[in-house]
Parts: structure tokens; C-alpha cells; sequence
């Protein structure tokens, strides 16, 4: 079982000031939307493998910028 995680916010640093490699996750910011908001995503290190294929669709469905 894998695990993906995405996390909306209003502030690009809110994340990531409180991202923590030692929870076994990656954290990677993926764009944000016409509305201003802002998309990362919290990836298992089992899940890393699909992360490529699966961030390129999520991007896509969601429409977002980078």
C-alpha cells in the first residue's frame, strides 16, 4: 500500500517550512491554481517509484501552474 497525500494552502511556505524527511514522506510543490492556491503533495518513500507518472496527472486534473 501506497500513500499520497495532497495538501492545499494559501501560502507557498506553509508546507514546506514544515516538511519532515524523518516521517518517511517527500514533499513536493506542484503549482497552484487560478484561484491563488497552492498544491503540494506528501509521497510515501514506497509511492517515489510512480511519483513521475502520477504528478504529471494530477498536475493535468487539477490545471494547475508551476
Amino acid at each position: 500500500v501506497v500513500s499520497i497525500q495532497l495538501w492545499q494552502t494559501e501560502s507557498e511556505s506553509d508546507i514546506a517550512e514544515s516538511d519532515n524527511k524523518s516521517d518517511g514522506k517527500i514533499s513536493d510543490y506542484i503549482g497552484r491554481d487560478t484561484g491563488g492556491q497552492h498544491y503540494y503533495i506528501y509521497v510515501s518513500e514506497k509511492a517515489k517509484e510512480f511519483w513521475p507518472s502520477a504528478k504529471k496527472d494530477i498536475i493535468s486534473s487539477l490545471n494547475l501552474k508551476s
